[in-house]
């Protein structure tokens, strides 16, 4: 774990005053104080590195080491320690002062607004980590056996009724985001992951922005190109500010990729062309399907206006699971 004074002077623009406590996070090393963030260090082992790569984030397998009576003088056999996989994420970035403390602030954000949702169609974070060999802290995670929703997709045949089911979980767990007044910004299939039941969770709140904790909110970064709305493509400058109606937008691209098992713009396998296409109003192709056609229309609208809210889409989704 690098030195607190280091971070201190690298950081400094991630203090923050905890609106529920009151205590001040100093910076990212104090990560495990806010909101009883665990701190859990001493049981994390990596098994498997850099599983995953984004953009902001390397991914590790792990095992987190739990021993249930290790209060107890003598541990009964029932009570011995067990390891639980996890996914470790580990923020890219490097010691150049700005490039750390932009990374920092980021991570402390992510924290904040992960550790404040709860629900069963959102990954939970389970705590926090210092490894020797990172600059800041690792967020932890369970570990999914079935990874991303792209992965999935590209493993399993569903059935419409199994398709309905899933899209119901991913609408159920943006929906619940939206009602917390936070804006995903970045939802894609590699941002919904899937536990061995089959359960889809959102992940991935490095770019969301909170109405409860804009204090600490970064730049915004619209995320992934591919299921990014295109009015951050219309505009001249920078480009507008992320809404409900953006995150409902790369749900259509998502429930896209559901429907037909291939990305958005599969057919353009570079991103500068995918741009060009947003900047022009072409929006991927929506094959006529006779169960999902009309609310994929309706959510991949050029105008954010004509798209349904969340919590109107869980609704319809819903009936569909009753036809």
């Amino acid at each position: 774990m690098p030195q607190i004074s280091q971070l201190t002077q690298l950081l400094s623009r991630a203090r923050f005053n905890s609106q529920q406590t009151g205590s001040q996070l100093q910076e990212p090393s104090d990560l495990a104080h806010v909101h009883n963030l665990k701190d859990l260090t001493k049981s994390l082992r990596i098994t498997d590195p850099q599983c995953a790569k984004g953009s902001f984030a390397i991914v590790d397998k792990g095992v987190l080491v739990t021993t249930p009576c290790q209060e107890r003088k003598f541990i009964p056999a029932f009570c011995r320690p067990r390891e639980v996989p996890v996914a470790i994420k580990k923020t890219r970035t490097t010691s150049l002062p700005n490039v750390l403390r932009e990374a920092g602030e980021r991570l402390v954000h992510e924290a904040r607004v992960w550790h404040s949702l709860k629900h069963e169609n959102i990954l939970l974070l389970l705590g926090v980590g210092y490894l020797e060999s990172e600059l800041l802290p690792v967020l932890v995670s369970p570990w999914m056996e079935n990874g991303s929703l792209d992965e999935y997709l590209k493993q399993v045949s569903l059935t419409t009724r199994a398709e309905v089911q899933l899209l119901s979980q991913i609408i159920m767990g943006l929906e619940y985001l939206h009602s917390k007044g936070v804006t995903h910004c970045d939802l894609t299939s590699f941002n919904v992951l899937i536990n061995q039941d089959g359960r889809a969770l959102l992940s991935d709140f490095g770019l969301s922005r909170s109405e409860r904790f804009s204090d600490t909110a970064p730049q915004f970064k619209f995320g992934a190109t591919r299921w990014a709305a295109p009015e951050f493509f219309a505009a001249l400058g920078d480009p507008p500010s992320p809404t409900f109606a953006s995150d409902m937008y790369s749900f259509g691209c998502v429930m896209l990729q559901v429907v037909t098992g291939k990305q958005p713009y599969h057919w353009l396998p570079k991103q500068d062309e995918v741009i060009w296409m947003k900047e022009r109003g072409q929006s991927p192709i929506i094959p006529f399907d006779p169960v999902f056609f009309e609310l994929l229309s309706e959510c991949l609208s050029e105008d954010p206006s004509a798209r349904p809210s969340s919590s109107v889409a869980r609704s319809r989704i819903r009936d569909l699971m009753d036809m």
